[in-house]
């Protein structure tokens, strides 16, 4: 960074002393980047990943190519619930599709007849979203507010080590826990906010994301579709760039075709639940107002949600390659 002058550094905090260590971090890099740079698209990935920029880059712009709107959240996609009002707490959802995430979020016991969604989430492997979506989310007052809240959250909230301890917490000392989550919740109220028609655009797992080492990888299909390889340690780096069972990163990309053609329902993704008309947010004068209202902040009323299609405003897609039935 010195010699070069190629690393910028957000104001935020990292190694924050609870499950979100980089949840900080991770949003004040989304509110600034994209405000400072003309990229077509702006991407997080962990620092565990390994990613093949060039067949990245063919990718994204097939993605803007060919899908039917400009707006664009990239990823292996989760689904996810989230409950709005500053409670900062995913509910329902995870590694399922959008129908388990239906399910989870409308069973009683799990509490969540206030959350929003199911929504598409980014995965902390590696999420990418289109200019316009991201500028439209960097100059959010919303999601502005979101992270100031946060930040006072953190510096008077109780520390947890454990994601099933952080989420029994009482909502007054609960922290912002997931990221990912909570960066996908604010490019899906973006969306929802500014009236735009949005896609999503998921990565298979047909050998375009790798969530670990295979030994594929270094067969010619593998190592030609192969975007992104997670948990990569640096014991196990030698394996994946050395040796007959490397990644051969000179193979080239297949045409990546991005298909759009099923609706969302066609999904599980049938309907999702969206804030009906939530109250204006407010913050208790500064974060140094003390433990003052709600930890250091003004609480939202609950609110409602209601029931809608989400194919009125997301189209789903998913990457192929002409081979691919």
């Amino acid at each position: 960074m010195e010699e070069h002058g190629d690393v910028v550094l957000v104001q935020a905090r990292e190694a924050l002393p609870h499950v979100g260590k980089a949840t900080e971090k991770s949003a004040a890099w989304w509110l600034s980047a994209p405000l400072r740079s003309n990229a077509r698209f702006f991407c997080k990935t962990d620092d565990d990943s390994l990613v093949h920029l060039s067949h990245l880059r063919s990718a994204l712009l097939a993605s803007l190519e060919q899908a039917p709107v400009s707006h664009l959240i990239f990823s292996y996609i989760r689904w996810r619930g989230w409950l709005p009002g500053f409670r900062f707490q995913a509910c329902g959802g995870g590694w399922g599709g959008p129908l388990d995430a239906i399910h989870q979020m409308e069973d009683p016991g799990a509490h969540c007849a206030l959350a929003e969604g199911p929504f598409p989430q980014g995965t902390g492997t590696l999420t990418c979203m289109s200019r316009d979506l991201a500028v439209k989310m960097a100059r959010s007052e919303e999601f502005k507010t979101f992270l100031q809240v946060a930040k006072a959250r953190n510096d008077m909230g109780t520390p947890c080590g454990k994601a099933d301890e952080c989420a029994a917490q009482k909502l007054d000392v609960h922290m912002w826990h997931h990221e990912d989550a909570g960066i996908s919740y604010n490019a899906w109220r973006t969306v929802l906010a500014h009236g735009v028609k949005a896609a999503l655009v998921h990565l298979p797992e047909k050998g375009w994301i790798w969530p670990w080492y295979h030994k594929e990888i270094a067969e010619k299909q593998g190592s030609s579709r192969g975007i992104i390889m997670h948990k990569v340690t640096p014991d196990l780096y030698p394996t994946v760039t050395v040796g007959e069972a490397r990644w051969k990163l000179a193979e080239p990309a297949p045409r990546s075709i991005v298909d759009c053609s099923q609706r969302c329902s066609q999904w599980g993704w049938k309907y999702a639940y969206r804030s009906c008309e939530p109250p204006a947010a407010r913050l208790v004068a500064g974060a140094a107002a003390g433990a003052a209202g709600f930890r250091g902040f003004a609480a939202r009323g609950n609110g409602s949600v209601c029931k809608f299609d989400p194919s009125e405003v997301w189209n789903c897609c998913f990457l192929r390659a002409p081979e691919d039935k």
